[in-house]
């Protein structure tokens, strides 16, 4: 929970509402924007959004307010939800779910009203090359999709073929087509009503279409075509629509232009290089007027493994009839992303009292955000991509620990090569200076890809550490080493080699220490690729180091655990309240951030100025307000402020002026706190 300035309650919403409960009883809310994050001095708009890989957007108006909306399907089968908040003009989103209906949609989705009841209704893979269907009973903010037919009619896409349905022929209802392989167009004529679909196969080369690099019109298509996305839109406001061609062998777009009527097509090849640059390519478009000029806009999500620069607005700057499409940003929705395999470290780096934030990358550099902020009142401001110069190769996986226990925190860093890379801090307490001692720590040596963590597994006061791993033989596993040296003086010995149970195969695995039980023990937390997250109790006899024998799995719910894959958790208490939230960096190469709920705030919020008495009066108003706009001094308790109870986990100008209600004006009473 934080403070959020003014300038923001007119912008964008910034709270995700998903909680969990650990088997402590520790219960977690997702908060996109906990507090205000930073770049070049602008603010992020949702910077724990979590990572963006090969994008496949759509603008629809899904909860049918006349405002354009943005639906993203992602590598992991998941629709990401942005909720357009803005009046009119350029959008502003609020995240409404990570996950749309929890519908897992494979390689595509299609959103659409096709039963014209007023709500959008979900076509996606089947993951088998079929078509699943899903009809939305609920209009609105929270869909209520209904699986009607995981093998719609009968149709076969295949997989990573996008197709679209489009009224090709204007008599009200939505047909449906594919683009081939083979660079052909697959029309299914929708022969039912705009309430009742009924789809009829005519022809697997709709209006003689070859889609190829180098191509022409009306000829053979080249084997050299591949997976594609088609999208249908009016480009030149002659009434039809025109066709957009994307291919997994084409780093730009196809166009094939309508030149027939709204009835009758005449789908005919005019470019190959639509867009005014490359890609890595695959291109997914979709067009809208996101701006409210009256022309269509065109957004581009780029697959081909993309993981930076993948969400790209070309604005269009010549009118409806007569397009001039300008690249205009690189990445359309605003979050914090190094672009793969993100792996967050936290700890206060310049002794300032408050804690920053380090972030490996997959291309072995770090990421630093610095909290330029206060103990209570964080604010991560971005520094550089590359920190201290440090280049390990390829994947970083850092760790900031005291490791020689001079006071001063150093780096451990896993690299791609299975190794672990020590960087000894030479500097002050309060400016970090690394030189590297070690390339291999210890002699470690794991598959590919380590991923170690620190902590102090059996309380003898020294650092232990737990190092994950990725094994292309899905053997992939957890080593446990002690610390049996003495304090400045650390030595490693290996406890197992395999935490995890050797049968179950997986490519990857990684692990913290944290007590996650709120026994007052450490226990492992273990994540792999695709199963998230796992607690593994640790219920080794006190003062023993726990090995593959007294690490017990849980069944208990770890935030986060849905995070994506390759999740890389670590717990801090960033907002200074008393307890530790989490923050998930994920292989899509964002991060997730997981709020501990109000352990300091007792009943119901309102006692903001945490008298003795406990009251809600006049002077937690005062309070309240010297906080919020004349720089008084931290508050002692976030969530005592968090007076309106809203989702949004911030401590706001409503809060001040539901708590001036509620005491003075006999207003309904400040919220149980959250």
């Amino acid at each position: 929970m934080t403070k959020q300035p003014v300038w923001a309650l007119a912008a964008v919403s910034f709270f995700l509402l998903i909680v969990v409960q650990t088997a402590a009883g520790q219960s977690y809310t997702r908060s996109v924007t906990p507090f205000p994050v930073t770049r070049e001095g602008e603010p992020v708009a949702l910077p724990f959004l979590g990572g963006i890989n090969e994008a496949k957007p759509s603008l629809v108006d899904f909860d049918g307010d006349d405002r354009l909306d943005l639906l993203i399907g992602e590598r992991s089968g998941k629709i990401l939800y942005l909720r357009n908040t803005a009046p009119s003009g350029e959008p502003a989103f609020e995240v409404i779910s990570n996950r749309l209906g929890g519908v897992d949609v494979g390689s595509w989705f299609a959103a659409v009203d096709i039963d014209a009841d007023g709500d959008m209704d979900l076509f996606c893979d089947n993951r088998n090359g079929g078509v699943e269907f899903h009809r939305n009973d609920q209009p609105g903010l929270s869909p209520d999709f209904v699986l009607v037919d995981s093998s719609y009619d009968g149709l076969m896409t295949g997989v990573n073929n996008t197709p679209v349905l489009f009224d090709i022929d204007s008599d009200g209802d939505l047909d449906f087509f594919l683009g081939g392989v083979t660079g052909t167009l697959a029309f299914y004529r929708n022969d039912g009503d705009s309430t009742t679909p009924s789809f009829t196969f005519i022809t697997d080369s709709y209006d003689s279409i070859a889609a190829f690099p180098g191509g022409g019109a009306k000829r053979t298509a080249d084997q050299r075509h591949g997976f594609s996305c088609i999208h249908f839109a009016d480009i030149n406001d002659d009434g039809d629509g025109d066709l957009f061609w994307g291919d997994i062998n084409n780093v730009n777009l196809y166009l094939f232009a309508n030149l027939g009527t709204p009835n009758v097509s005449d789908l005919t090849y005019e470019t190959d290089t639509f867009l005014p640059g490359n890609t890595v390519g695959f291109n997914h478009a979709t067009t809208a007027d996101i701006d409210g000029d009256g022309d269509l806009d065109l957004l581009i999500g780029v697959g081909n493994g993309s993981a930076l620069d993948n969400l790209r607005l070309y604005r269009n700057n010549g009118s409806a009839s007569s397009a001039s499409y300008v690249l205009e940003n690189l990445n359309f929705v605003d979050n914090i992303d190094v672009g793969s395999n993100a792996f967050p470290a936290i700890g206060d780096i310049d002794a300032d009292g408050d804690l920053d934030m380090i972030i490996g990358r997959f291309d072995g550099r770090l990421t630093l955000y610095e909290n330029t902020g206060t103990p209570l009142r964080p604010v991560l401001s971005h520094r550089t991509d590359f920190f201290a110069s440090i280049d390990v190769g390829t994947f970083a996986a850092p760790v900031l620990v005291d490791w020689d226990s001079d006071g001063r925190l150093d780096l451990l860093i896993g690299t791609g090569g299975g190794r672990i890379e020590y960087w000894r801090n030479i500097g002050t307490a309060d400016s970090i200076q690394l030189v590297q001692e070690s390339n291999q720590l210890a002699g470690i040596q794991v598959d590919q890809y380590a991923t170690p963590r620190s902590g102090d597994l059996n309380g003898d006061g020294l650092t232990d550490l737990v190092v994950g791993e990725w094994d292309f033989n899905s053997r992939a596993n957890i080593r446990l080493y002690q610390n049996t040296g003495a304090e400045g003086n650390p030595s490693l010995s290996l406890v197992t080699a395999a935490l995890l149970p050797v049968i179950t195969p997986r490519d990857y695995a990684s692990a913290q220490i944290y007590d996650g039980d709120g026994d007052g023990r450490p226990d492992v937390i273990a994540g792999t690729a695709a199963l998230g997250l796992t607690l593994w109790r640790n219920a080794a006899a006190p003062g023993q180091m726990p090995d593959s024998l007294t690490l017990i799995p849980q069944s208990a719910v770890i935030p986060g655990t849905d995070d994506g894959l390759f999740p890389a958790v670590v717990f801090a208490d960033f907002d200074g309240d008393g307890d530790d939230d989490a923050v998930v960096g994920e292989g899509n190469g964002g991060l997730n951030y997981w709020s501990r709920d109000g352990s300091c705030c007792s009943g119901t919020a309102g006692n903001v100025d945490a008298d003795s008495s406990g009251a809600v009066e006049i002077a937690d108003i005062v309070r309240l307000v010297d906080w919020l706009f004349l720089g008084g001094s931290d508050l002692s308790c976030l969530p005592a402020a968090n007076v309106d109870g809203d989702a949004m986990g911030v401590v706001d100008l409503r809060d001040a002026i539901y708590l001036i209600n509620a005491v003075i004006l006999g207003g309904p009473p400040p919220a149980p706190c959250n």
